[in-house]
């Protein structure tokens, strides 16, 4: 198969994120939806870190953590948080500020090359 460069520049683009902003995600997915969320992000980290190439997969489970952390699938989840937060509350602002940089990352990993299967 040849080289991507488009796929391994996503793939970089995306072990920085997850090297800068992984465990806040994690500790943002625990928060919002329980251990086995903040564990598939964690597996998340440990996939992105050890691969070869960006994948369709991979992004799924970026734009997955978006929903969660952006709160999309609120209002259609069965699942309700798992701890209501109050507005105000200082990690409501940190979980924003985690959903809107990995809106920019996906739109940054977002041009039409495909990825790896």
């Amino acid at each position: 198969m040849p080289f991507d460069h488009q796929s391994h520049a996503n793939l970089f683009a995306v072990q920085a994120w997850l090297d800068e902003h992984g465990t806040a995600a994690a500790n943002a997915a625990r928060l919002l939806r329980g251990a086995a969320a903040a564990d598939g992000v964690f597996r998340l980290i440990h996939d992105v870190r050890h691969a070869e190439r960006f994948s369709r997969l991979m992004r799924t489970r970026l734009e997955a953590l978006h929903r969660l952390l952006s709160l999309e699938d609120a209002d259609r989840d069965p699942f309700p948080s798992m701890l209501p937060l109050h507005p105000a509350d200082p990690r409501v602002l940190e979980i924003c500020l985690l959903a809107d940089n990995l809106s920019s990352l996906l739109s940054e990993i977002a041009p039409a090359q495909p990825v790896a299967a």
